[in-house]
């Protein structure tokens, strides 16, 4: 039996109730045929996961029209794509706040007539499952069976009302979303991790990249972090050597300030940064230095040599993945792992038993 805490129970069927009201007085959906929804309502690094499917474009030949649903503030990171999909935004805090803002988001996506929908979301919650049961579509397909904030009764209801529930027994998200891709696609072929349909507009600064390492402390849930101290000992190491950027979002700022110290070959980019321009940024680098986070993903894809420090919490789930010659996660293993960052330990030691010595060891490596 799966155990949510009680408040977040009490806000869950809440929502159930106007999911329940909503799905009474919606007007009905016109389906249209080989018309494809692709929901994904999680953060930077769910979306660059999901951005495989761009890079695939032959999923998608038999579907004359094809939408994805995102939050609004990612937009800008597909700004460049040219391909077939068109994407959508919408506001995540009206659409959780805002019952008007819910109704008409919903109402317009039914009049769009979607004959599949297709849930992508790495974590299934009861707003991002009503918006997907309320579209009206005639299949609805998840790759994702992972219901502990829904509880067990929500979880149960939700699952059923799928037509299709894909790599069940897959771990790894992106893993989930091959098998999609070879769902979609009946004919035999090769998929790509990156054939450049996203980040193919960059350009590669030759002169800059001999000279940058961006490091990116911080994640934005905050629970998967390393050590500040940590991060403190081989910025100081590296700056002797190299270039040092620091990049994070606004309200990251202080902490990196003092990370950053008087070092004059530190730089902090705290809020600076476009989401479209940190992909250039990480290109025209020499190396990246990250955490279990959407940066370390789009870094991961643009293929620029990274040493990510992940810990166990979600082991699997999203890294380690393609570890190769140039890519190197580091973590402590431990027997409690797969606690989606429940720790039952003093402190998460999958993550601060990776030593600051550890990590500069694998830059000589890989900048040898």
């Amino acid at each position: 039996m799966i155990l949510i805490k009680p408040i977040r129970q009490i806000k869950n069927y809440f929502e159930f109730g106007i999911f329940f009201i909503l799905k009474k007085i919606l007007p009905n959906a016109e389906i249209k045929k080989n018309t494809v929804l692709f929901v994904n309502t999680g953060e930077i690094g769910d979306l660059i996961v999901s951005s495989i499917l761009l890079e695939n474009p032959q999923i998608l030949e038999s579907y004359p029209r094809v939408d994805f649903l995102i939050k609004e503030k990612y937009l800008q990171l597909f700004q460049n794509y040219s391909g077939k999909i068109d994407f959508i935004g919408y506001n995540y805090l009206k659409y959780k706040y805002s019952i008007k803002y819910k109704y008409n988001l919903i109402r317009n996506l039914r009049k769009k007539g979607y004959e599949k929908c297709i849930h992508l979301s790495a974590a299934k919650g009861i707003l991002n499952e009503e918006l997907v049961h309320l579209i009206g579509a005639k299949e609805l397909i998840t790759i994702n069976n992972f219901v502990k904030y829904l509880g067990s009764r929500l979880g149960k209801y939700f699952l059923k009302n799928y037509t299709y529930i894909l790599a069940e027994e897959v771990l790894n998200e992106y893993a989930k979303h091959y098998a999609l891709m070879k769902w979609l696609n009946k004919k035999k072929c090769k998929f790509h991790f990156n054939s450049n349909q996203l980040f193919g507009h960059i350009k590669k600064n030759i002169e800059i990249k001999d000279n940058n390492i961006i490091i990116a402390p911080f994640s934005s849930a905050g629970n998967r972090d390393w050590k500040p101290e940590y991060f403190k000992i081989i910025i100081d190491q590296l700056s002797s050597r190299f270039k040092i950027i620091l990049i994070g979002s606004l309200n990251q700022k202080k902490r990196l300030t003092l990370l950053a110290g008087k070092n004059k070959n530190v730089t902090v980019l705290a809020g600076n940064l476009k989401l479209n321009e940190i992909p250039k940024l990480l290109a025209n680098s020499k190396l990246f230095i990250g955490l279990d986070s959407g940066i370390t993903h789009i870094a991961l894809k643009i293929g620029i040599p990274l040493i990510a420090i992940i810990g166990g919490g979600e082991f699997g789930r999203f890294f380690p993945y393609r570890e190769s010659e140039k890519v190197r996660f580091l973590f402590h293993e431990m027997d409690c792992f797969l606690c989606h960052w429940e720790c039952s330990k003093n402190e998460k030691y999958c993550l601060t038993d990776v030593t600051p010595e550890m990590v500069i060891n694998e830059v000589n490596k890989l900048l040898k």
